[in-house]
């Protein structure tokens, strides 16, 4: 018998932030399990009793989000699951695959599929969403669209191997996509095997409506074609200006908008400090640069060769989309502007008398280059 329990609902409104089992809803259970006579129970919910990694890539996602926001209601409801046997409570908050027991009680985290499947899509999955989304169409100014564009990479001579680099080493600098620039700075993964590496690009080469604007006579990439790319060892930068020489001349970029002075208010940034005492702090440091976790510096050399020559959307656009890392997107569009307004004061950005805004078009048109 399944069974249903709402774990954002607080016995008032079913809008509240924190995971919780309300009293209410423990009552109803509890009724619910002594009337059945069913030799199978199993319990819905959303979010975790607690979290896992997962078992495909032992990634965690909302590690401290989960049930045990209020112990007496968990204990109770873990009391309740014991008495009456439940088979096992299955949730899926986590974007993750795990099947654990807790105090008795068996927890199946169906974030996602699992299964021989697509071992690219998972990959994709894991590593790429965040950046390129889900439907490969990117974010504007930030990050490029992979649908409808990755299959034209494999027509530049030498194309083939810029994409593998760009997976193992990243790429760093302002590219142009279909006639709009993107600004920012792509990750290495080359902590990923060549099978896995190899296994993405793939998917990205075929997903979406990508599989018919392959060239013909197509090969999937192979595991040694990673292997011998890896030996070369290059850096993001370097990568960029590889590509320089072999890209085609870019369209006219559609983005060239009548530029926007950059403009934010002291009350902003100090909003935006304390957004970021809060929210992140303890990778960052007090200063921005001293976190105990190892977050990139935010302020001085770092900052400015990563994000001193782009967009300010770009720099919002990373924010929203990775941060924090254990809940990427999750704060309001206005703190995140906030944040950003923080960290232009902490670098020497001049404030002024308008706030900096939220949409991505205004923003697009704001430079973050110094005159």
């Amino acid at each position: 018998m399944p069974v249903a329990v709402n774990n954002i609902d607080n016995g008032i409104t079913d809008a509240v932030i924190k995971a919780d089992v309300c009293e209410a809803a423990l009552t109803w259970l509890e009724q619910d399990l002594a009337a059945t006579k069913q030799p199978h129970i199993w319990i819905f919910g959303h979010k975790p009793i607690k979290t896992f990694p997962d078992m495909d890539s032992g990634r965690i996602r909302h590690g401290e989000d989960s049930l045990a926001t209020n112990p007496a209601h968990l204990e109770r409801f873990l009391q309740l699951c014991n008495k009456y046997q439940v088979t096992a409570y299955i949730c899926g908050h986590t974007h993750g695959c795990s099947v654990e027991k807790v105090r008795g009680v068996w927890q199946a985290d169906s974030g996602h599929a699992r299964g021989a499947g697509d071992a690219g899509a998972r990959t994709y999955k894991t590593y790429c969403i965040p950046c390129h989304q889900e439907n490969g169409q990117g974010v504007g100014g930030a990050f490029p669209p992979l649908a409808g564009h990755a299959p034209d990479l494999l027509a530049w001579a030498g194309g083939r191997t810029h994409l593998i680099r760009v997976a193992l080493f990243g790429l760093e600098g302002t590219i142009n996509v279909n006639g709009t620039n993107f600004t920012g700075a792509m990750p290495a993964w080359d902590r990923l095997d060549d099978k896995s590496i190899a296994a993405v690009l793939n998917h990205v080469l075929t997903a979406w409506d990508n599989k018919p604007r392959l060239p013909a006579g197509f090969k999937p990439l192979a595991a040694d074609e990673v292997a011998a790319v890896r030996a070369e060892s290059l850096d993001a930068k370097r990568v960029f200006a590889l590509r320089q020489q072999i890209a085609p001349a870019p369209a006219a970029a559609a983005n060239n908008a009548a530029p926007i002075a950059l403009s934010f208010t002291e009350a902003q940034a100090a909003q935006g400090k304390a957004a970021y005492q809060h929210n992140c702090m303890d990778c960052h440091g007090t200063t921005l640069d001293n976190g105990e976790f190892g977050g990139a510096p935010l302020r001085g050399a770092y900052f400015r060769n990563h994000w001193g020559n782009g967009s300010v959307a770009s720099l919002y656009a990373y924010l929203k989309t990775k941060m924090p890392p254990d809940r990427p997107g999750a704060l309001s569009d206005k703190v995140y502007a906030d944040l950003l307004a923080f960290l232009l004061h902490s670098n020497g950005y001049e404030s002024g008398g308008r706030e900096l805004p939220t949409d991505s078009q205004t923003l697009q048109s704001m430079s973050l280059k110094r005159d």
